[in-house]
């Protein structure tokens, strides 16, 4: 049966290729529901976690796109919990990290302490043994801790705890897809739409939207995988239906340009 699976569209120009998108959610939304489907190989229980792993910062739909910001990084209550702003041993926040995950009664603290996992990574100052502190947090640095290109080899370390921690084994999985992300070194946005496309690969997804602007990244990184995963592709750009508008009381179909992925396996 064929799926046709839709995106997020909330991407504007910016300095890194073209797209930038204000919420970020390839470390946790989706490098968590893609490795949660390679460990578990159930769809749903993949999208329920990352739902909850990306929880504390933001709420999404069953397709990974942004509803609303949550920024509960600012809570004191809080920041430690879920965000591992500790001030402590790094290594002791990872590991508490995953003895909570695999502690866990139901999926919605899994997620909550996978989003922990993930933090006890990018939230840890510059020589990696420490946490960034309790209430300043990292904000004096910005987004510069979060962005998986100026850390790809502590993002890959991630990877491997995040196996670990959903009850897998990396050496046993294919991790190409976040070598790929972790080797290009490309902005948030691009490297969700590598993600999305690798889950789509692996769980038999054969034809999905892109938005235009994640074209090219999305068609260099199919065509890297398609001789290991036995597929072809074609990517097409379509103005195709989407939604509706209101204009002076007179309701409007809307459309938009999306570019539309065709996987054909062999």
């Amino acid at each position: 049966m064929v799926a046709i699976v839709g995106i997020a569209l909330n991407a504007s120009a910016g300095n890194s290729g073209g797209a930038k998108v204000l919420y970020e959610r390839d470390g946790h939304y989706w490098s968590v529901r893609l490795m949660a489907y390679l460990v578990l190989k159930d769809t749903s229980m993949a999208r329920q976690l990352a739902y909850f792993a990306e929880w504390p910062d933001d709420i999404t739909d069953a397709q990974g796109n942004h509803i609303k910001s949550r920024s509960t990084w600012l809570w004191p209550w809080r920041q430690g919990l879920w965000h591992a702003l500790t001030g402590r041993s790094a290594s002791k926040a990872r590991n508490k990290s995953i003895r909570k995950i695999k502690a866990a009664k139901d999926i919605k603290h899994k997620g909550i302490y996978l989003h922990r996992l993930g933090d006890s990574f990018a939230h840890a100052m510059k020589k990696d043994k420490q946490m960034f502190p309790l209430f300043i947090g990292h904000a004096l640095r910005g987004h510069t801790p979060d962005k998986i290109y100026n850390f790809p080899e502590k993002y890959l370390r991630y990877v491997d705890s995040l196996a670990v921690a959903l009850g897998g084994n990396s050496a046993n999985l294919d991790l190409a897809a976040f070598k790929y992300v972790a080797g290009s070194k490309l902005d948030s946005p691009f490297n969700m739409e590598i993600l999305k496309s690798e889950l789509y690969i692996q769980s038999g997804v054969n034809e999905y939207l892109v938005d235009p602007a994640f074209k090219n990244a999305v068609a260099d990184f199919l065509t890297a995988r398609q001789d290991a995963m036995g597929f072809t592709y074609s990517i097409e750009v379509k103005n195709i239906p989407w939604g509706k508008s209101s204009k002076k009381g007179v309701v409007l179909k809307a459309t938009k340009d999306m570019a539309f992925v065709k996987l054909t396996r062999k």
